[in-house]
């Protein structure tokens, strides 16, 4: 089954790769709300008035993937696009050291890992790439 919606909820909730997409957020900051970004790391997405906080929800053949902000399903359309998936040390070796295994990519379930699934994932997420972000926008 293939689905996908953008939720909004009453106060931020990050999604399992904002702390390694949105630095600002993650391990050793003392921020947890949205505000700028840092360096070449986005910014968190705002409020959006009258909605709350957007979350974007996508299902696929069974596994579910949670986006706090555009930026996140980039990151993550890149990534798994890759025919050889990366050790998430070659990703962002810094951080990953001290937390190995709570980086997205070593949390993402063992069904999403094949490449056969992740390039059909990829061109689902392609095809709908437009429908989210018109769904953001709104």
């Amino acid at each position: 089954m293939k689905s996908f919606r953008v939720r909004y909820t009453a106060g931020f909730t990050p999604g399992p790769m904002t702390i390694w997409v949105h630095r600002r957020y993650g391990p050793g900051s003392a921020c947890v709300v949205p505000g700028p970004g840092v360096g070449d790391a986005p910014a968190l997405p705002g409020v959006v008035a009258g909605k709350g906080y957007a979350l974007i929800e996508i299902e696929f053949d069974g596994v579910r993937f949670v986006f706090a902000s555009l930026a996140e399903l980039g990151v993550f359309r890149e990534v798994l696009g890759r025919p050889l998936l990366p050790r998430p040390q070659g990703l962002d070796p810094a951080r990953v050291r001290r937390y190995a295994n709570s980086h997205w990519l070593s949390r993402l379930p063992a069904k999403a890992k094949p490449w056969r699934y992740r390039r059909r994932l990829v061109r689902y997420l392609d095809t709908i790439d437009a429908s989210v972000r018109a769904a953001w926008q709104a």
